[in-house]
């Protein structure tokens, strides 16, 4: 995951545990695990809570070529995601409902106001989604990277000149959260 700094230097006061609330928001399941599985228990370990948005229940599974078919794979990979999720020590899982594959053609904004609801909601102080090409170019990685960094850079900018930010249920005056993004060589390197 960009950004992560295992240099920490002692009496930084600005270490993981200082920190308490992750969010990551990936497109189907099983990309948390993929992009950043490790770090999710290890951050659970320190006394975070890790929440995941996930936009589909990763219901399509592509035949030969561009044929589809779902045969209740959704359902199948939502119940495997909220397994892999206790085991993980997600604190959280929100589905958004859109059907893979059609990520792409959703109204601008759509996503994003969805995404950015849930950041209010959470105040996160990390966010951790793909990188903007999605790490293999894929249409729904694509729009989920890009739709949360628009939703993100909105949060900062709303959110943060709320009058009374610090009175936000779960809030502390501090500095508002960091967006990090998963690319393919840093997978490569798990």
């Amino acid at each position: 995951v960009s950004g992560y700094d295992r240099r920490v230097k002692k009496g930084n006061k600005r270490s993981f545990k200082s920190m308490k609330k992750m969010l990551l928001v990936f497109p189907h399941p099983s990309d948390e695990v993929f992009s950043c599985g490790g770090l999710i228990p290890k951050y659970v370990a320190g006394g975070w809570d890790v929440h995941l948005v996930s936009a589909t229940q990763g219901e399509t599974d592509k035949v030969g070529a561009g044929n589809s078919s779902d045969n209740g794979l959704g359902e199948t990979r939502k119940h495997e995601l909220v397994a892999a999720g206790k085991i993980l020590g997600l604190s959280s899982i929100q589905f958004l409902g859109y059907k893979e594959g059609a990520l792409s053609k959703l109204t601008p904004g759509e996503l994003e106001d969805k995404i950015f609801r849930e950041m209010v909601r959470l105040i996160p102080d990390v966010i951790i989604t793909y990188e903007p090409h999605g790490i293999n170019n894929a249409p729904d990685r694509i729009k989920v990277a890009i739709a949360t960094t628009v939703a993100f850079q909105r949060f900062v900018r709303d959110v943060a000149k709320l009058p009374r930010f610090e009175e936000l249920p779960g809030t502390q005056k501090r500095k508002l959260g960091r967006i990090y993004q998963a690319s393919y060589e840093e997978c490569l390197a798990l």
